[in-house]
């Protein structure tokens, strides 16, 4: 399995049918992956976001294009805006006073 690098995101390329049994890991640990369908089978029914397949024989710049867009689709899972990868924050107490400190 070969890797390719998009901006810090590590994009899986994955032979297809070949090394079908390393998708349910990949998967599992929220890697993006391209599969790299071989000529003569049928592409796999692909339901995660964060797959895609291209065919064998197979334009680099194509492999480039899905890469970059799995890698933002990973990027944007990770972000604190959905909640993942925030830190906590001690809580902070407000209360009133009346001016006088009390």
């Amino acid at each position: 399995m070969l890797v390719v690098d998009c901006d810090g995101i590590e994009v899986a390329l994955v032979p297809w049918p070949e090394e079908q049994s390393s998708l349910d890991d990949l998967a599992l640990a929220g890697r993006p992956r391209v599969l790299v369908v071989a000529a003569s089978v049928a592409p796999p029914d692909v339901r995660d976001p964060l797959e895609d397949w291209v065919r064998v024989p197979v334009d680099h710049a194509d492999v480039e294009v899905r890469a970059r867009r799995l890698a933002r689709i990973a990027l944007a899972r990770r972000s604190p805006a959905n909640g993942v990868g925030r830190t906590a924050r001690p809580v902070a107490t407000l209360a009133w006073t009346d001016g006088n400190g009390r």
